[in-house]
């Protein structure tokens, strides 16, 4: 019986040994599981801390940055345009026998596309006048010499030698440089302009060397400059009003010191011609009627 009990205490300190020595390595093993998984966790908070950063930052650029701007790129767009030829109700070229007559009216006319009634038949009736009659203006610069001479019936004629000036020519400088001067002005509209080219064009008239045979041809009767200048505004501008006759007549236009000045500048420099005026010619001979009608035609502008 001690025996057995002896045994069984053998067998029991053995036992109790074995699980302690396996307790043991089982804590020890678990230790270093412990340490390694506590290592991981230490790397996998970094990680995800670094992550999480990262995040933030990427997060807040589009927030703190503003936009960038965009440029817009000019596209080039070519367009097709008409290019057919305009037509107008224009004055043809044989109107205007006077090669300076007909040039003016190409410039003033025709280039400004000035084809509003009544200026454009007022202006082309004056031109025409004008050209057709070959009209003189007697040089400031000039001194007569009277020649006497006798005829085949030996009868005497008188006749006078003076230096002139042509007053298609002068009409042609007087109203291109009113026109150029005039449109440097912002305050006159088209209608202004018109008007003191009209009051220009009448102040050239009167400047003729032939003005009292004109004036006989126009029924008209003056004793002064002013009724002279209204009295050709007045017959030859038939189609205006009296009201829009007033603010062409060059005394009553208030543009007539700038009319004056602007001929005075043109006549100083424009060439002379040698002429020989026949003392109680016919003025019947010399001087054609004022068209009282002109024909329009379309004619194409390019």
């Amino acid at each position: 019986m001690e025996n057995l009990f002896y045994i069984l205490s053998i067998v029991m300190i053995i036992y109790l040994a074995k699980r302690f020595l396996f307790a043991k390595n089982t804590v020890e093993i678990y230790k270093d599981e412990m340490y390694k998984d506590k290592e991981f966790l230490k790397e996998l908070e970094m990680i995800k801390k670094y992550a999480n950063c990262n995040d933030i930052k990427l997060a807040k650029v589009p927030k703190e940055t503003t936009p960038k701007k965009v440029e817009m790129k000019k596209i080039e767009v070519f367009y097709q345009l008409n290019t057919a030829p305009i037509k107008l109700s224009l004055y043809h070229s044989s109107n205007f026998r006077h090669y300076h007559i007909e040039y003016l009216y190409q410039k003033i006319v025709i280039d400004n596309y000035w084809i509003n009634e009544p200026f454009h038949t007022e202006f082309s009736k004056i031109l025409k006048f004008i050209g057709n009659n070959d009209l003189w203006i007697k040089s400031s610069k000039s001194k007569e010499i009277i020649v006497n001479t006798r005829d085949k019936d030996d009868e005497i004629i008188k006749k006078i030698c003076i230096n002139v000036l042509s007053l298609n020519e002068v009409l042609r400088d007087v109203i291109l440089e009113t026109n150029n001067s005039l449109k440097k002005r912002i305050n006159l509209n088209k209608y202004h302009i018109q008007n003191i080219i009209l009051s220009a064009s009448i102040y050239v008239l009167s400047r003729s060397g032939e003005i009292d045979k004109i004036c006989q041809i126009l029924n008209i009767k003056y004793l002064n400059e002013e009724e002279l200048l209204y009295g050709l505004t007045d017959k030859i501008y038939e189609d205006f009003i009296d009201e829009s006759k007033k603010t062409i007549a060059p005394t009553t236009s208030g543009n007539f010191q700038f009319i004056v000045q602007t001929y005075e500048e043109i006549i100083e420099n424009i060439r002379e011609y040698p002429n020989t005026i026949s003392i109680g010619e016919s003025p019947q001979n010399t001087i054609k009627m004022l068209p009282h009608t002109l024909k329009k035609q379309l004619i194409s502008i390019e």
